[in-house]
């Protein structure tokens, strides 16, 4: 779900594409994806 929304909002995000521009929505949701995918990953190799 986490990496669903920051897709989405990546697609539509004026900022997301103007190189050098910084979102900071974008920012947080990718931070929330990147902790669940090492979450994730830890609790595979318990």
């Amino acid at each position: 779900m986490a990496w669903r929304a920051a897709i989405e909002h990546a697609a539509g995000c004026p900022a997301r594409r103007t190189p050098g521009a910084g979102c900071e929505t974008g920012e947080r949701l990718l931070r929330t994806y990147e902790e669940a995918a090492r979450k994730a990953r830890s609790e595979e190799g318990v």
